[in-house]
């Protein structure tokens, strides 16, 4: 006969009562629940929600008995009387019915559920107050089924009592879960599940290490089933046996109290001592990287599930950095560990530890995925983690106290710091932005806040982080030549000045900028435009610059009135003025117009010409054709024309 598992064997039979299995570590659940049934308060549907293992079935069934049991309404069920030991050997499926919301998901099961509603509970010779229905996985159902239950969810038959279990409470909707009592079932605490599992290990007579029972539990991660579970594998894993339903384990094997020992548990679940977490640690501390790879590597000979292995440095990182915050009370460590906790914390930062604890859950997560090279993540965290953080400094501007006094340091990033130079052909970089002399509208340079060097140094360079992200943002300007000058891209004070080719007056007398300065530098408005905003470099296409008005204006020539009004947006126009402002070197206004011709061709530069047209030359190609003249165009419009052969 085969073994009854022991999740099966112990599972919970009443809400709160400790000499009869109880319900562990949801008092907040069994104290409602049991006042609810002891004062005929009970409601017409539950919503059990929470994870895996911590009691939600088994809560569904003990109250599917307390209110059928043959006793009364006491509160808990007496499982004694014929109802109760009905439904605990499954014999009674008329007053408690299990679905499975996984695979009776569809709308047509929920229709055959609604048609049972309406039959009173019992059979044969029992009879029960409730139907209890609980629909497990209850967030598997369809849309079309949660609607189709929704009705006799809300107002069932007086003796129908629906329970609905999920493990993801959110894929519930809202107006299935406003009709239910929610009960949140939370993980069990790590001391609750080491009580129960020492209990258990004590009931079967077997003889449980409190080490061990500690390592079953951490496994478990909050489920009572789960930690059950691994306790019958480990009696396995040991050799310890224990009684078998209708048979007698094997005398030989049970001579003495049998031993479940942390060895064991670490052997069955590929773990490593914690002298191994310990050496890494220490390995990383020191900044030895030999050594915390060749501990890698025998770690992985040797078989040992390195995710494991990488949570378990995790924990100890945990229990570091409780240690350095001085909440080491929060640990359940012996002595030895304890004091072995408390002489690396010293070692280490705050800092460091939250650095350690974000590189090993990245190595922990990349362990997940398969590769060729398993331990690869792993190895990267302790690389990570044994090279130096140096963090440079940047002179702050010179206070009021003088060139020679003293200036604090502001620490920078490594990121920035670590940035090469920039190259001696790149954009000429200005520590306060420049404006025209001969620019009459241009706005005065605002105090810069950029660093400034004590007399007779020279001015510090700008990282070369900055400048890649400050040039990102702007187009690709040509070097300066001899005769220019640098012009910042944007009047900012804390943006450096990137070299723009220098203004260039067409008319001596002019007090502004000229139009053939505008349309010698059209193509890099362009430019610019498009790099702030594609629809307008667009529209800009059709436009062509007329004049130059009082100085700074310039007008705008549209043969289209669309683009015309587009350009005339504030967000657009806006977006012309500052790239003009940037090519130019001084604040433009623009003023658009239409062609006397709208809707017409009207002469202006072209790059290229029809034939240049990648298009139309592979068209003249295919057809063995060629572009008229204007003198051919005349000669073929002169052709009288065609009759209409319709009319003939």
């Amino acid at each position: 006969m085969a073994s009854i598992t022991l999740y099966n064997k112990w599972r919970p039979q009443t809400f709160a009562e400790p000499d009869r299995h109880p319900l562990i570590g949801q008092e907040h659940v069994t104290r409602t629940l049991r006042n609810a049934v002891a004062r005929n308060q009970i409601a017409h549907a539950y919503l059990f929600c929470g994870p895996r293992g911590t009691g939600k079935t088994s809560a569904a069934r003990i109250l599917a008995r307390a209110v059928n049991c043959r006793r009364g309404l006491q509160g808990e069920p007496c499982n004694a009387c014929e109802n109760c030991q009905a439904l605990l050997s499954g014999r009674q499926l008329d007053l408690l019915i299990e679905i499975d919301g996984a695979s009776n998901r569809g709308v047509d099961d929920v229709r055959q559920l609604r048609e049972r509603l309406m039959q009173r509970p019992g059979g044969a010779d029992l009879t029960g107050r409730f139907k209890v229905y609980i629909i497990d996985e209850v967030h598997m159902l369809t849309q079309e089924a949660f609607n189709a239950l929704l009705k006799s969810l809300e107002e069932p038959p007086a003796h129908v009592i629906f329970i609905l279990a999920t493990t993801d409470p959110q894929k519930v909707p809202a107006t299935v879960a406003s009709r239910c009592q929610r009960f949140d079932f939370k993980p069990i605490s790590l001391e609750t599940l080491v009580s129960h599992l020492m209990h258990v290990a004590a009931a079967e007579g077997v003889r449980l290490e409190e080490g061990a029972s500690e390592l079953l539990a951490q496994a478990a991660a909050g489920g009572a089933r789960d930690a059950i579970s691994l306790l019958d594998q480990a009696l396995a894993y040991a050799g310890a046996t224990r009684e078998v339903t209708g048979i007698t384990a094997d005398p030989r094997l049970t001579l003495g109290a049998p031993t479940i020992t942390a060895a064991h548990v670490q052997g069955m679940l590929g773990l490593t001592g914690f002298d191994a977490v310990c050496r890494l640690a220490d390995s990383v501390i020191e900044r030895d990287l030999p050594a915390g790879l060749r501990l890698v590597h025998d770690v992985a000979s040797q078989g040992v599930d390195l995710r494991q292995f990488t949570r378990q440095i995790l924990e100890f990182l945990r229990a570091l950095l409780l240690a350095h915050s001085d909440a080491a009370t929060l640990l359940r460590l012996d002595e030895e560990r304890r004091e072995a906790v408390q002489q690396r914390a010293r070692r280490l930062s705050l800092a460091d530890l939250v650095r350690l604890i974000k590189l090993f859950a990245q190595a922990e997560q990349g362990l997940k995925a398969p590769s060729a090279q398993p331990q690869l993540p792993l190895e990267l965290a302790i690389v990570e983690a044994s090279l130096p953080a140096p963090t440079m400094t940047l002179p702050l501007p010179v206070g009021s106290d003088g060139p020679g006094a003293p200036q604090p340091q502001q620490a920078i990033p490594p990121a920035l710091a670590a940035a090469p130079p920039p190259p001696a052909s790149g954009p000429a970089l200005q520590s306060q932005p420049l404006q025209p002399p001969d620019a009459p509208n241009a706005t005065p340079p605002e105090p810069s806040t950029a660093p400034v060097a004590p007399p007779g140094e020279a001015p510090p360079a700008w990282p070369a982080a900055l400048a890649q992200d400050a040039a990102a943002d702007q187009p690709p300007w040509p070097a300066p030549d001899d005769g220019q000058e640098a012009l910042p891209p944007d009047p900012s004070p804390d943006m450096p000045a990137i070299a723009l080719p220098a203004p260039t007056r067409s008319d001596p007398s002019a007090t502004g900028i000229g139009i053939d300065l505008v349309r010698e530098r059209w193509p890099a408005v362009l430019e610019a435009v498009r790099h702030a905003n594609r629809s307008v470099e667009a529209l800009l296409k059709d436009a062509n610059p007329m004049q130059v008005e009082d100085g700074n204006v310039v007008v705008l020539e549209f043969r289209f009135a669309f683009h015309c009004n587009k350009i005339l947006d504030p967000a657009n126009r806006i977006a012309v003025e500052k790239a003009l402002r940037r090519v130019l070197g001084a604040h433009c206004k623009v003023r658009c117009v239409l062609t006397e011709n709208a809707g017409l061709p009207f002469d202006r530069p072209r790059s290229q010409t029809a034939q240049d047209d990648p298009v139309v030359a592979k068209a003249l190609r295919i057809w063995r054709a060629h572009i008229l003249s204007p003198a051919e165009l005349a000669a073929v419009e002169a052709l009288p024309a065609v009759a209409d052969l319709s009319t003939l």
